[in-house]
């Protein structure tokens, strides 16, 4: 149970409990018990119905019973509970890798977790080095499907050759590695 619902069930109780208090002060002032007899149930019983008001018959309209005592009541009310929302964390991750011709290409991998899942990802790379790394890049990037990283916890992230480019999807799961490491 929650510190709010403990706190909702805490009122009620006192709303309830001041409810009783007033309804059982109001009673008492109608009843006269002789202090002689003893107070047993049927005692009491017999006393509230002996002090019932009672019905002029020659009047078809019904006098109303006023309480010359009222108690007043205290109006509770409770706190207003605001929303608690999150920011998704950001982690931004820059990767260099080399290309088989000894190049050293740049990808920057942004990723926001929320809750210990991914919520968004970004991917963009550095000019590449040559045509034919832009190419890999170039089709790792459209290539690459959102849909099977976000909602998922980075530990359950797994991809490979990503558009054919296996060194590019090597340089982003490190990327992923990376902020797993951090989260």
């Amino acid at each position: 149970m929650t510190n709010q619902q403990k706190f909702f069930l805490l009122i009620v109780l006192i709303v309830a409990g001041a409810g009783a208090t007033i309804y059982v002060n109001t009673n008492k002032s109608n009843l006269s018990v002789d202090n002689n007899s003893k107070n047993t149930a049927s005692n009491i019983v017999d006393n509230i119905d002996n002090t019932s008001p009672t019905v002029n018959n020659t009047q078809n309209t019904p006098s109303p019973v006023q309480n010359t005592n009222p108690t007043p009541v205290q109006a509770i009310t409770s706190p207003v509970v605001q929303p608690v929302v999150k920011t998704p964390t950001q982690y931004v991750n820059n990767v260099s890798y080399y290309t088989p011709s000894g190049m050293s290409e740049m990808i920057h991998v942004t990723i926001s977790v929320l809750n210990g899942a991914v919520s968004d990802i970004t991917f963009s790379y550095d000019s590449p080095t040559n045509r034919e790394s832009g190419r890999y890049l170039s089709r790792f990037s459209s290539s690459l499907d959102k849909n099977l990283i976000i909602g998922k916890k980075l530990t359950n992230v797994s991809l490979s050759r990503v558009g054919g480019a296996s060194l590019t999807t090597d340089a982003f799961m490190q990327a992923i590695q990376d902020t797993a490491s951090k989260v």
